[in-house]
């Protein structure tokens, strides 16, 4: 008998709520990571300076390339397909493109000196550019065809989360800060889980949070340093504002398993390279450390993680392995 899609649909939310149970309930000893495969190297220029990455179905690869204004697709082998992109603000080009996503076939990139979000197809064909009234710095996929994005926001004005479809419509949202404290302060990355829920990590606090849909904190957790973020003044002639030092969390990403991982910053023993593994309930279970500083951690469907090596120009990608 074949399968409604609102039974796969089910079949598949029962299973991640399995794996989400056998993640609270499990002992983690150790983690360690085999890397599996290796893109870009210093002696080559497939990768300039690659800010983000993302993967398909199949296996297929994006990486967002900074240095070389590009968006780049390398096949499950690590074999170079193709590239798309320039230097320049028409359709299809970059400025500083930072941030990169995908869901449902759909290539998602932030340019921090453009509004909006630019939309590629997976074979790299530009589509469109999602308006959006001011800039973000955060997007992640909350489900097939569905993003969460968030941006800086005023001093004093609550920070928000946005839910859009994969036209950039609004479909919802939350605030997840009454009021933004100093700047920077709601700077952030998010991952989204299967049931709609969100884990964020703060890169200026020593907080992380999950959420529920409806945006409900359902638990807070810090690692308990000091009190008061140190800062830096910056600006001149009364354009002076403080910004904060020292980053205290910078990526988070979720497993197959239900692990939430998160990349610390400038606060631990080994600044960049620190992995926290936490549980759904906000229960870290262990630490582990990355072979190279990273700006960022993703982890793909099937589990795999990728960081980065050799200061931007390699995306190297891992086995987590538990035990």
């Amino acid at each position: 008998m074949i399968k409604t899609r609102s039974a796969l649909a089910l079949a598949a939310l029962i299973l991640t709520a399995a794996a989400v149970r056998g993640a609270a309930q499990e002992t983690i000893r150790s983690v360690t990571l085999e890397e599996v495969l290796s893109l870009g190297t210093l002696d080559d220029a497939a990768i300039l300076q690659w800010t983000g990455v993302a993967a398909g179905p199949s296996g297929e690869i994006y990486v967002l390339d900074a240095m070389d204004y590009a968006l780049k697709k390398f096949d499950a082998s690590g074999r170079f397909l193709k590239k798309s992109g320039h230097q320049g603000a028409g359709p299809g080009e970059f400025l500083a493109p930072r941030v990169l996503a995908y869901s449902a076939g759909r290539l998602y990139v932030l340019d921090q000196s453009r509004l909006g979000i630019l939309v590629f197809d997976a074979e790299l064909r530009y589509k469109t550019a999602l308006p959006f009234p001011s800039m973000l710095s955060m997007i992640t996929e909350a489900g097939p065809g569905r993003l969460a994005v968030s941006g800086l926001s005023p001093v004093g004005q609550p920070a928000r989360i946005s839910i859009l479809d994969g036209e950039g419509r609004l479909l919802g949202g939350f605030p997840f800060l009454d009021k933004v404290d100093f700047y920077l302060a709601d700077s952030i990355a998010a991952a989204a889980d299967a049931e709609g829920n969100f884990y964020l990590a703060f890169f200026f606090q020593d907080r992380l949070e999950k959420r529920a849909p409806d945006g409900k904190l359902l638990w807070r957790w810090s690692m308990g340093g000091p009190a008061a973020q140190e800062m830096d003044k910056i600006g001149a002639g009364g354009n002076e504002y403080l910004i904060p030092r020292k980053t205290f969390y910078k990526s988070a990403a979720l497993d197959r398993r239900g692990h939430l991982l998160v990349l610390c910053g400038g606060q631990t023993k080994h600044p960049s390279r620190d992995v926290f593994v936490f549980d759904p309930a906000g229960v870290r279970k262990a630490v582990f450390m990355l072979p190279e500083p990273s700006h960022g951690i993703y982890v793909d469907e099937g589990g795999f993680l990728y960081a980065r090596a050799n200061e931007g120009l390699t995306v190297k990608k891992y086995r987590i392995v538990y035990r």
